[in-house]
């Protein structure tokens, strides 16, 4: 069974060689516990999707009682500004530029 949630990673472990356990907030379903195959291999396009504070749309299906990501969002941070500049007080407003 496929779902696709709206999900916060709140945490991510590395497993095995190449694999990471997410665990994600959700609206739907809560908190959900994810593997993310794959994903640390050095030509993943997942990596950045499987970060902590990352958030999006997530397609899940469940394997054998767990969750496995099926496909992942293009990455948003909470600690970008709007306009793409990293902001490491996570207000959004960037910082003030010296002159």
């Amino acid at each position: 069974m496929q779902q696709t949630v709206f999900a916060v990673v709140a945490q991510a472990v590395n497993y095995r060689d190449h694999d990471r356990i997410l665990t994600l907030v959700t609206r739907e379903r809560g908190t959900v516990t994810a593997t993310a195959r794959g994903c640390r291999k050095p030509q993943s396009k997942l990596m950045s999707c499987a970060q902590p504070a990352v958030y999006g749309e997530y397609e899940l299906a469940e394997a054998k009682r767990q969750m496995v990501r099926e496909k992942l969002p293009s990455p948003r941070n909470f600690l970008q500004s709007p306009d793409g500049s990293y902001d490491p007080d996570g207000c959004g407003a960037g910082r003030a530029r010296r002159p």
